[in-house]
Formats: structure tokens, C-alpha cells, sequence
């Protein structure tokens, strides 16, 4: 080391962070939402020496709305990533059959493993893609509201006399 080097380097134990990020910086919020949206799980971001533990993030998501939010943005474009693999891996039939020697031929047969294994991957992703970007992915719901026997709803309208007297009440028009 030369001597201009030593002079810029901070002496032992003065001037250096040492261990994991436990106060929220935008930086270190940005940099972990970035990784996300690029692929890398949290699990593996979070076992990194430069980036929160897993239980500090999940502090700083409860106590910082605008990291939350950037979170929910990353995980969202995660999913579109999840949406390009997931397309790769249906499309990939390279390893479906595989080939075996039977009474001396080779002989291609069937790799149902191999089909098994992409179907639980595709239905992994897709699962977690719904979660992700719920909006997106994730199933639509239609609530519908009928009347008796599944017929059109009755809506009249009553006087407060006209009502019982628990009706009433619960209209909030007195007892």
C-alpha cells in the first residue's frame, strides 16, 4: 500500500460501517426494488452483506409508506418478468423426450418428469404472479346481488311508519 493510500484509508475501527444496513436510506430501498424487478428473489437479495436482513426489510416496509409503495411498484414489475419466463418454459420442449436404448435401438420416449416438473414451475409462477400484480394476473371477481330465489332484486321504498319497529331502528329513523 502506498502512503497516499494509507492516508485515505480510515483508521481501524474509525469511519467504518460495519455489518448490515438497519436504517432505511433511499439508496439501499432503490437498490433492493431494482434487484427485485430484474429477478432476484428477496431471500436472496436479504443474504447479501450490503443489503438489510430479511427481518429488518419487513420493518422497514411496516414503517415507511413511500418504501412500501415502491415495493408493491417492484413486485408488480416482477410479475411481467415472471410473464416472460413463464412463457420460455411453456414454449421449451427440448427435454420432453429423452432417449433410451431398448433391445439395442435407441428408442425417444415420453420424459413425463420432465413434463411434470415444467407444469409445477408454470403453475408456481402463475400463482405468484397473481399475488404480485393482482390486477394484472389475477383472477377476475364479479359480485352480483339478487333478490329471492335468485331473482331481480326488489328495492321499494317505505315510510318510517311503515317499517317494524327493528327496521326502524336499524334504518336509524328511531324506535
Amino acid at each position: 500500500m502506498t502512503a497516499d493510500e494509507a492516508a485515505t484509508k480510515p483508521a481501524k475501527g474509525k469511519g467504518r460501517k460495519r455489518g448490515r444496513p438497519t436504517t432505511y436510506t433511499k439508496r439501499v430501498g432503490e437498490k433492493l426494488c431494482l434487484e427485485l424487478e430484474a429477478g432476484a428473489s428477496l431471500r436472496e437479495i436479504c443474504a447479501r452483506e450490503d443489503m438489510p436482513s430479511t427481518s429488518t426489510f419487513y420493518q422497514w416496509i411496516k414503517h415507511n409508506e413511500e418504501f412500501a409503495e415502491r415495493y408493491a411498484d417492484a413486485r408488480a414489475l416482477q410479475a411481467i418478468l415472471l410473464d416472460d419466463d413463464l412463457q420460455a418454459i411453456a414454449d421449451d420442449s427440448r427435454l420432453d423426450y429423452r432417449t433410451v436404448e431398448r433391445d439395442g435401438h435407441a428408442v425417444e420416449v415420453v420424459d413425463h418428469e420432465h413434463i411434470q416438473r415444467s407444469k409445477l414451475r408454470v403453475d408456481t409462477m402463475k400463482f405468484r404472479m397473481m399475488k404480485m400484480a393482482p390486477r394484472l394476473y389475477g383472477d377476475k371477481v364479479n359480485h352480483e346481488i339478487t333478490g329471492k330465489d335468485g331473482g331481480a332484486l326488489e328495492i321499494r321504498w317505505a315510510e318510517p311508519e311503515e317499517l317494524a319497529p327493528e327496521d326502524r331502528e336499524a334504518a336509524g329513523c328511531g324506535g
